[in-house]
């Protein structure tokens, strides 16, 4: 039997084709929402993902079993119309929690003790390869300062752009990072999150402080990477 060709939309854009081990893998991933469009290639319209069998959503903010399930709804590989008309009213923000402003330092402060061990490991090795070389002591110290910058936000891009969505930090408190809509984001937004925290930081560390008081908690690098911290 040839695979079942998919397509899907995510913030209005179309994607694919993908089978439907593809979606799967998505859904579980993070990278596709209950309330994201899918379609097979035979079909004229959408559907959403949570109308499809067989599939387990990675966001726990969202429920795609409630009370309006239709046993009639699609398979998961054979995506025909649900008889009945009554739709799925998957689950949203209701049920998010987002994380204070409390929570969040906890979370950074052990991950600056992470880092710093990290930083120094990495440091040692490089100031004594760079001393054996006889590279001028002023000169490893900068580029050892730009290599910690580095370490930091490459760790933050990477863990928050990750399956778990966190730093070991964010996780030991279980909290995570997210788009508005509860998705994983790209190892780039992630990184952009991380460099915009320069902002935060700029004005006074008023632009962490914002994470206190905004309606989402979100602090003012979040506010610009379009993403929250929520508990899982």
């Amino acid at each position: 039997m040839a695979p079942v060709n998919w397509y899907y939309k995510i913030l209005g854009e179309e994607h694919g084709p993908v089978t439907s081990q593809d979606l799967r893998r998505m859904a579980m991933e993070g990278t596709l929402n209950p309330d994201d469009l899918v379609r097979k290639e035979e079909m004229n319209d959408w559907v959403a993902a949570s109308r499809l069998k067989g599939i387990e959503f990675a966001n726990s903010q969202f429920d795609p079993y409630d009370e309006e399930f239709d046993p009639e709804a699609e398979t998961y590989d054979s995506a025909e119309y649900a008889r009945s008309t009554r739709k799925r009213s998957p689950k949203r923000n209701r049920d998010v929690v987002y994380a204070g402003f409390w929570l969040r330092f906890a979370a950074f402060f052990i991950d600056w003790i992470i880092l710093i061990v990290i930083s120094a490991f990495i440091g040692a090795i490089y100031g004594f390869v760079l001393a054996i070389l006889g590279v001028d002591l002023d000169v490893i110290q900068k580029t050892a300062n730009l290599i910690g910058v580095l370490v930091s936000w490459i760790y933050y891009a990477a863990s928050e752009s990750s399956s778990a969505q966190a730093t070991l930090g964010k996780r030991a408190l279980g909290i995570k990072v997210t788009d508005l809509n509860g998705r994983r984001i790209s190892f780039l937004r992630a990184l952009g999150r991380t460099v915009a925290k320069i902002l935060s930081g700029m004005i006074l560390l008023i632009g962490y402080i914002m994470a206190g008081f905004t309606e989402k908690k979100q602090a003012l690098h979040d506010m610009i990477a379009s993403c929250v911290v929520v508990k899982n």
